[in-house]
């Protein structure tokens, strides 16, 4: 299971519930940190053991740097870093671009919080051991 979450959250704290449910999906060993700010984000980014995953709100961001800008920034300082971005709503095109700007996965924020949460932890856990794979080759 991921052991190190950082959630980029909103300046309204929209992402607090999913902050909680990836506590729930990564069990109790994971550390899931919500910050508020790209700089702080950084900072998370820099501590070691390194976070295995970003989660960010694609049309929020943190307030100052809006979400496309945020993941573009993320993407140029670590391609390998997976990064979901998520969305209180979306469509294919929303999904699409948040992909073309670098992000791993993309899903709406809904009732179905629980199983999106699962199915993309169990997506970036497939890509992380690949990823692992092909630094040891």
């Amino acid at each position: 299971m991921l052991s190190r979450v950082v959630v980029l959250d909103t300046p309204n704290g929209d992402l607090q519930a999913l902050s909680h449910v990836f506590e729930e999906v990564c069990g109790p060993e994971a550390v899931v940190t919500r910050v508020r700010s790209c700089g702080a984000l950084l900072e998370a980014l820099s501590a070691r053991p390194a976070p295995e995953l970003v989660v960010l709100d694609y049309e929020l961001g943190d307030g100052t740097l809006s979400g496309p800008e945020a993941l573009r920034s993320l993407s140029e300082r670590d391609p390998d870093l997976p990064v979901v971005a998520v969305s209180s709503r979306g469509d294919v095109d929303l999904a699409l671009r948040a992909v073309g700007d670098g992000a791993a996965d993309f899903f709406v924020r809904d009732g179905r919080l629980h199983d999106r949460v699962t199915t993309v932890v169990t997506k970036i856990l497939t890509t992380l051991r690949l990823l692992e794979e092909n630094r040891v080759l």
